[in-house]
């Protein structure tokens, strides 16, 4: 079944029922129906009147396809137009375009590809002359502007496109009919990717997005038009890359800036769009995305393979196509519910994208230390670096932390042993960058969001990874590991965090003592670090510090048991280790609070 077929019985009604009810809109209080009402209503009785004089069409019923060619002869009418203002153009070419859009489905595909040469050339020509005649806002109504009119393109060019693909195996040449959806998705919808105008944008997206999603259904075996996209994609972030590079004078600053912006609208529609792609296309697209990432991550102390020639002009853009660039790898890492799905996922689809997220962690965990460098050395005769916007700086790293967490979760969830243990090897790396996000290094400050974030990461890390890790590791992997987060995590650069990230450190200790066959030896894995965030009470004196470390060791209690809680933790301690003189000269055990737990 092609598209339009499906298009038809999802409706379940016939033209002569979708006329008709555009027709009974006239009386309506929204200027738009009203127009469209008006031409729909006019092409019909011209139609019909064509078809009354045609003894080849004794059909009672007026012809789609006869609509539709007027409707495209009226549309190229008014692009050689030179009497009337560009408004009144306007008002009539948008319920033109809407009528060949409802009309589309119902044409039949031999008219359809014999008139889609002359589609694609007017579509594109309407793309072409938007914005050539401003429309006066003073004498425009009920939304005929360039922005409506190039809305409504982006709906029309969606239906010609996919009716187009659902019929060239029929039109006797595939090849060329293919180049021409590709020659009209180029002319029409991917140039409104970049436009200025947010809603045009986004429609721009959305039409896309529902191409690839048809597309998906209807042509996966060969999804040419995916691969075009992901090509153009391609083209995009390389001219950026290149342009990153070059020495600059003002006329190509400004070059940058276009390419900084484009790239950034290109990468939102990737977002959306890494779902619906295949597994080779997404690592395909993402393989140029994280090129991005790493140029504008890296800082000054970069490669020269990724090291970027960056103006302190554009540091707001570096960071805004930082973090467009990461939202858009976090979805391609991110395991989505559909490759659970066995008949939608082969396992070598599965294989692509573990290798592709293998690639992925290693080259941020590689980046100074997993950590987004946000900062460009100036010209300055300090070379003082440039403060970044704390709320998007904040945002990246948030978006690092989660692909961090995503990515790991991913291998160690794995079914193949070997994908399994590259997880094992990078999970304390990954462990302590998602915590190295955390403090700023230059300000040494903490942002409430970035702290919940990146918490949240290392709960879902312990929560997913821990117990395979300690399943299929040897001891001294295990202890090694532990005892890395438990020294991280209990560091004072930590402490105005504590409350909210020795709570996964408690839950590690649990789930830990838990996932261990032999109950011995689960404890002596534990036995340290439980006596370390009790004697850490011991060291601070603020008292949301002490109520951060009662609340982990409650975690721990309430996890292992109070039996052999005591049975690892000694409250005996010495003078300098575990009391402290009272003002009588007496003395009282840092420990006690333990027996209040």
């Amino acid at each position: 079944m092609d598209f339009g077929d499906q298009m038809v019985e999802a409706d379940g009604a016939s033209f002569e029922q979708v006329m008709a009810e555009v027709v009974s809109k006239s009386g309506s209080h929204d200027p738009n129906a009203v127009r469209l009402a008006a031409v729909g209503s006019a092409l019909m009785e011209g139609a019909a009147e064509t078809q009354a004089g045609d003894s080849s069409s004794p059909s009672d019923s007026v012809s789609p396809s006869k609509v539709y060619a007027a409707a495209v002869a009226a549309l190229e009418g008014t692009l050689t137009s030179s009497t009337q203002s560009a408004s009144t153009l306007i008002t009539s070419q948008i319920p033109l375009l809407e009528i060949m859009r409802l009309a589309i489905p119902f044409v039949s595909p031999a008219l359809f590809t014999a008139t889609f040469p002359v589609l694609n050339r007017i579509l594109k020509a309407v793309v072409a002359s938007a914005d050539s005649t401003p429309v006066d806002p003073k004498t425009a109504s009920g939304g005929t502007t360039a922005n409506a009119l190039l809305r409504q393109v982006c709906r029309t060019s969606t239906w010609a496109i996919q009716f187009g693909v659902s019929n060239s195996s029929a039109s006797g040449n595939e090849r060329k009919m293919r180049e021409s959806v590709l020659h009209l998705l180029r002319g029409t919808i991917l140039p409104l990717f970049d436009d200025k105008r947010a809603k045009v944008r986004r429609a721009a997206h959305g039409a896309a997005l529902e191409i690839l999603k048809n597309m998906q259904t209807t042509q996966g075996g060969n999804p040419f038009i995916a691969d075009y996209i992901v090509e153009y994609s391609s083209e995009i972030i390389t001219s950026t890359l290149a342009a990153t590079k070059k020495k600059r004078k003002k006329p190509q600053e400004e070059e940058l800036y276009k390419h900084m912006i484009q790239t950034i609208h290109l990468l939102h529609f990737l977002e959306s769009a890494m779902p619906i792609l295949s597994p080779k296309l997404r690592i395909k697209a993402g393989q140029d995305v994280i090129k991005l990432v790493l140029m504008a991550t890296v800082g000054s102390s970069g490669s020269a393979a990724t090291a970027a020639n960056w103006s302190p002009n554009h540091q707001q853009q570096r960071i805004l196509l930082a973090n467009a660039a990461l939202s858009a790898i976090l979805v391609a890492v991110e395991e989505s519910s559909d490759e659970h799905d066995t008949a939608a996922t082969t396992d070598d689809q599965h294989r692509l994208m573990n290798e592709f997220s293998s690639r992925v962690l290693a080259s941020l965990l590689s980046n100074n230390g997993g950590r987004p460098s946000l900062t460009n050395k100036t010209s300055s005769a300090d070379s003082s670096m440039t403060v970044v916007n704390a709320a998007t700086g904040g945002d990246c790293k948030i978006l690092y932390s989660h692909i961090i967490t995503a990515a790991c979760v991913r291998l160690i969830s794995s079914k193949d042993n070997d994908t399994r243990d590259r997880g094992f090897k990078l999970l304390p790396l990954s462990v302590t960058a998602v915590l190295n996000n955390i403090v700023d290094d230059q300000s040494n400050t903490v942002s409430e969001a970035v702290v919940t974030a990146c918490a949240s990461d290392l709960s879902r890390i312990i929560r997913s990874c821990f117990p395979t890790f300690i399943a299929n590791s040897q001891p001294d992997a295990i202890q090694g590991c532990i005892d890395t987060i438990n020294r991280l995590q209990i560091d004072h650069r930590f402490r105005s965090t504590w409350q909210a990230t020795l709570q996964p450190l408690a839950t590690l200790l649990v789930t830990t003592k838990d996932n261990v066959t032999d109950h011995e030896t689960g404890l002596s894995f534990v036995r340290n670090p439980i006596n370390g965030l009790v004697h850490l009470r011991s060291e601070v004196n603020d008292e949301q510090s002490r109520k951060a470390i009662e609340e982990a060791v409650v975690t721990v209690v309430q996890g292992i048991g109070l039996e052999s809680f005591w049975g690892l933790v000694s409250l005996t301690q010495d003078d300098q280790t575990g009391t402290q003189k009272t003002p009588n000269g007496g003395k009282h055990n840092n420990y006690s609070f333990v027996r209040s737990v």
